[in-house]
């Protein structure tokens, strides 16, 4: 049994005063798309902290632990599940970024780059969720790349459909 501490308390405390805080900054679009950002890129960073401590074999890691029971936030070896849900969170956050046309700002260039980065770390994010061995979080992983192609494919066909709408025969 884990019980809370004062520590623990204050933790969650500072976590929603800066979530308050973060919440009363969004002004603009881009705001919203700046925190996205935030979110999916700190994601990637735990996930490859996890993939390496994953593969390493070993209980330490660039200074973090395995702990021998729950109690911290994120994680994939601290709750497998909890860190299974934020990576799923994040992953369909940047499979949305990398094929959905509307989520990135229009540039006057390509974004394709900026697209392959965002599948590149919806690959990192899904690769963590295997990792973890959360076998829900592999389900529900499937699914968002299954949602997410199934919309893609959707949204391709009509708006070649849609192209075609103002010729004459």
């Amino acid at each position: 049994h884990w019980a809370a501490t004062k520590e623990d308390g204050l933790r969650w405390i500072s976590f929603s005063l800066f979530g308050f805080s973060l919440l009363q900054s969004i002004r603009t679009r881009n705001d919203v798309t700046f925190i996205l950002r935030l979110l999916v890129l700190n994601a990637v960073l735990v996930s490859i902290e996890g993939i390496l401590q994953s593969l390493s074999g070993s209980d330490e890691l660039l200074g973090f632990r395995r702990p021998r029971y729950g109690g911290a936030i994120f994680g994939p070896f601290v709750c497998q599940n909890n860190f299974a849900a934020y990576a799923n969170l994040c992953l369909a956050i940047a499979l949305g970024m990398a094929l959905l046309p509307d989520i990135l700002p229009r540039r006057e260039t390509s974004n394709a780059p900026e697209r392959f980065f965002w599948g590149f770390c919806a690959a990192i994010l899904f690769s963590a969720v295997v990792l973890s061995g959360s076998r829900m979080g592999v389900a529900i992983s499937l699914l968002i790349f299954c949602v997410m192609i199934v919309d893609f494919a959707f949204r391709r066909r009509g708006s070649s459909r849609g192209s075609g709408k103002g010729r004459s025969m």
